[in-house]
């Protein structure tokens, strides 16, 4: 009940417009009761935010976890898992990206167990991206680089168009946000992989109509 209220309110007032006293009253509990569950309404907004998480990170695994896919595909594969959680799971996109559209302190701490876990799990997602670059230079498809590295490059790149896209610059600048993440892949791809494998990341398969880094998005 609690969980359902906030998840409301949040949704509907944001972060600071939600106050404890508005979540026990919509759930219908005492404000003692939210304190034998939660030691702040920062800890049960970061319930949200882990949550999300395991749901962005199950996109994505889902995504890459065809082994008949290239190192291009996979990436691009990764890119478009993101921008469909944006799209259809926007409420949890909006309870991680907060802390960073909006700075909220509180947010940002790092000593709770909430806080370990989300840090944790947001770690596994850029593992899932480092192995595709890792099997990519294994496989000879990728060149010689740092595949963690790469991997940040890529989670910055995609991240950072999207929160873009949510600040309105992208529309002031009259840019399409699948266009300018296409041109960010196609960039990525001339500095990471391999010339024979950027080919085939711009080829479209037949029967299963797999997608790449040009029609991914």
């Amino acid at each position: 009940m609690l969980l359902d209220a906030a998840r409301d309110l949040f949704m509907r007032h944001g972060y600071h417009g939600t106050t404890i006293e508005m979540i026990t009253e919509k759930a219908g509990v005492s404000t003692g009761t939210f304190y034998l569950y939660f030691s702040a309404k920062s800890e049960l907004y970061k319930s949200f935010q882990d949550e999300g998480i395991d749901i962005l990170t199950r996109m994505i695994a889902e995504a890459i976890a065809d082994r008949s896919l290239s190192t291009g595909e996979k990436i691009s594969a990764a890119a478009r898992a993101y921008m469909d959680f944006y799209r259809i799971h926007k409420e949890y996109f909006d309870f991680i990206a907060l802390m960073v559209l909006e700075g909220q302190d509180e947010l940002r701490e790092q000593e709770s167990e909430i806080a370990r876990i989300i840090d944790e799990k947001t770690l596994g997602i850029l593992r899932l991206i480092e192995n595709i670059f890792i099997e990519g230079i294994r496989k000879g498809e990728c060149r010689e680089i740092d595949p963690f590295a790469a991997g940040m490059v890529f989670w910055a790149m995609i991240d950072g168009m999207i929160l873009m896209q949510e600040r309105d610059n992208l529309r002031v600048a009259g840019i399409d946000l699948e266009k300018m993440i296409q041109a960010g892949l196609s960039t990525l791809f001339d500095g990471v992989l391999t010339v024979s494998s950027r080919k085939t990341a711009s080829s479209i398969d037949a029967g299963e109509q797999r997608k790449t880094s040009r029609d991914i998005l």
